[in-house]
């Protein structure tokens, strides 16, 4: 995965739901027994942001630097899981990595015994470095410069009493939730409506419009763990509008038209056996990798070769006159990921084995996972986002050359950070869907 890793970076240096109101009656968190973290006296508030955010993200320095190791571990883990999400049965699909790790980090710092065992082995790293490396890279990459964006959020909601039952949560999970993870801390009354109505108001604001999800609780329901992506960078060299032209797309289900972006460069492309890969730099932060299948290979074959990758020997980038032919492509994608989780080896969280006692006293399993995403392609860059729901309930409850790229046929994409962090990885099947 490091020589997959080492490739990404090169290229990138050349080159929701309807019908859910908002209104907070949210009650202000309470000190939860003696056994919790006090998180002081905050009312429902969807824009807070976290005190130590700095416009343009912190400095590398020593203390706040990030383990390669763990950077390995975050891609390892966008990689394994994007073979099992990105199926393209149903058309166009988006996914954000770097979300669902941030909500599976967090539910992480709650477990114990086979359950974290497990979540670890599929997080790729231990429980101290878990926490202390999220936090870092939470800071690192969290940037807001005029229309860049790369805006991470996480929340903690969290019920006090569950179908009578009284619920404390442990001190140290709360308090590392708050200051590793950066999260807003919520106490909320999941027997009532108005509570699923704050966590869609605060991921509606903390996507900044884009995305909408209101969970459907009930008393059943003991605590919610959220994060939330956003992201918005322009093309280091925008697509002129003017060349911009209908043309067709060869969808799985038949051709369709529509409108495609044009322009030529220069820049590192890979040559990778069944698929031609390229970068489109961001103005600040990034860019967009586009992994265009050959003739005939389908997208799955493509993400089960980069999966693959690490072990294969002498891949190499090559400097080429590129040639640009990208459709302009936007859409919504929703994914429940814990099936996925399961053939990855992760099935204790989900069930009666479930052990979240550094969480909670009370016995607790995570009920269902949500992960929603956006993501718009046009002549002047991209903004996506992506929200990941975590719930949990009572375990009572259970030389140069010249390349075309010409992204004509169903093609896989990344998004990757500044820093090589995967923030976005999908595939557009249908540009007209």
């Amino acid at each position: 995965m490091k020589q997959l890793l080492a490739l990404l970076l090169a290229l990138a240096m050349v080159v929701s739901l309807a019908g859910c109101t908002t209104g907070s009656t949210n009650q202000p968190i309470q000190p939860i027994q003696e056994e919790t973290a006090s998180a002081g006296q905050e009312e429902f508030d969807a824009s807070m942001e976290p005190e130590y955010i700095v416009q343009g993200g912190m400095e590398n320095d020593e203390e706040s630097a990030i383990e390669d190791e763990f950077l390995g571990a975050v891609n390892g883990f966008s990689w394994q899981t994007a073979e099992k999400l990105l199926q393209t049965e149903t058309g166009n699909v988006c996914y954000s990595p770097v979300s669902l790790y941030y909500a599976l980090a967090m539910v992480t710092a709650g477990a114990s015994g086979g359950t974290e065992q497990q979540l670890l082995a599929l997080l790729g790293t231990n429980q101290e470095t878990l926490a202390d490396q999220c936090g870092k890279l939470f800071q690192r990459i969290y940037r807001q410069e005029g229309d860049s964006a790369l805006l991470l959020a996480n929340s903690l909601w969290m019920d006090n009493e569950v179908q009578g039952e009284a619920v404390s949560y442990k001190k140290g999970f709360v308090r590392t939730a708050e200051e590793q993870f950066h999260a807003n801390l919520f106490t909320v009354d999941f027997s009532t409506p108005e509570a699923g109505r704050d966590m869609a108001a605060w991921i509606q604001d903390k996507t900044n419009g884009l995305l909408t999800y209101c969970p459907e609780v009930s008393e059943e329901l003991m605590m919610a763990i959220i994060n939330t992506v956003y992201f918005k960078e322009q093309w280091s060299s925008p697509f002129y509008q003017e060349a911009t032209s209908p043309d067709t797309f060869h969808a799985d289900g038949g051709d369709v038209t529509c409108d495609f972006m044009h322009a030529a460069g220069s820049g590192n492309c890979i040559r990778g056996g069944n698929y031609l890969a390229a970068g489109l730099p961001f103005r600040n932060n990034g860019s967009m990798t586009f992994y265009l299948p050959n003739e005939g290979v389908d997208v799955q074959e493509v993400i089960r070769t980069l999966v693959e990758q690490e072990a294969e020997q002498g891949l190499e980038s090559s400097f080429a006159q590129i040639s640009w032919s990208v459709p302009k492509f936007a859409f919504d994608s929703q994914l429940e990921p814990i099936e996925a989780l399961q053939e990855l080896g992760v099935t204790a969280p989900f069930s009666g084995a479930a052990d979240f006692s550094n969480l909670s006293d009370t016995p607790s399993y995570i009920d269902k996972i949500t992960q929603g995403t956006h993501i718009g392609v046009d002549e002047n860059g991209v903004e996506a986002a992506a929200y990941t729901v975590v719930e949990m309930k009572e375990r009572g409850a259970c030389t140069q050359e010249t390349v075309e790229m010409t992204l004509d046929r169903p093609f896989l994409f990344t998004i990757t950070s500044r820093d090589g962090v995967m923030l976005f990885m999908g595939v557009c099947a249908n540009p007209t869907m």
